[in-house]
């Protein structure tokens, strides 16, 4: 039997020390992965960490396999919904209380679609004034109703800077109930549903 010598001890000791760095690095990693994923601003999913997840869902829930697959895998498929959410008015209350007020706006659309929604859900901001909704287990008659939440809770007037504001939005609906099963799909649907709730405001103005 060998006996353990300086040699051996230093070598476990720099052994624990590399293991050491390693999970420092790995965990900062991870860190830096989580910062890269998130909007700044409000703190919700940005477009790319949206998309990843939303992928991830879409699979956990069968939707991006086809019926002999979820057959041979027992995965029971669930109804997703996708909700475009787009501020009508955020360029005027930039041009007329400043960038700083329009920023405290997206951070409070964040927050009421935050307290819309379940754990289980999605919320990102993709960017400028556009945000999106992933609603699991639910199809386009529950995501038509999360709309109308969200609606009503930003008809509520919020007080920036001593200034009342009331945010108007514009939301689109898409579910893979109506036949989609590909989440750039799914989410260019309801970005054009979006625009055809925009086009028939201003027709009406």
């Amino acid at each position: 039997m060998k006996t353990p010598n300086k040699n051996d001890s230093e070598n476990c000791s720099k052994c624990t020390e590399y293991k050491d760095e390693i999970d420092k690095l790995e965990k900062r990693l991870t860190e830096i992965q989580k910062i890269a994923s998130r909007d700044s601003l409000t703190g919700l999913l940005n477009r790319d960490g949206f998309i990843e997840r939303a992928k991830r869902i879409f699979i956990f829930a069968g939707q991006a396999q086809t019926e002999k697959e979820r057959r041979e895998t027992l995965v029971e498929r669930k109804e997703l919904s996708v909700l475009f959410i787009d501020l009508d008015n955020l360029k005027p209350l930039n041009d007329t209380h400043g960038h700083g007020t329009g920023d405290a706006v997206l951070i409070e659309v964040g927050k009421a679609l935050k307290a819309q929604i379940r754990q289980v859900d999605l919320a990102s901001r993709l960017g400028g004034d556009e945000f999106m909704v992933l609603l699991y287990d639910a199809d386009k008659d529950i995501g038509e109703k999360v709309v109308t939440k969200i609606h009503k809770k930003l008809e509520e007037p919020v007080t920036i800077n001593g200034v009342e504001i009331k945010v108007e939005v514009s939301c689109g609906v898409a579910s893979t109930s109506e036949g989609f099963n590909n989440v750039e799909d799914i989410m260019k649907l309801a970005d054009e549903r979006m625009y055809e709730v925009k086009k028939e405001k201003k027709g009406m103005q």
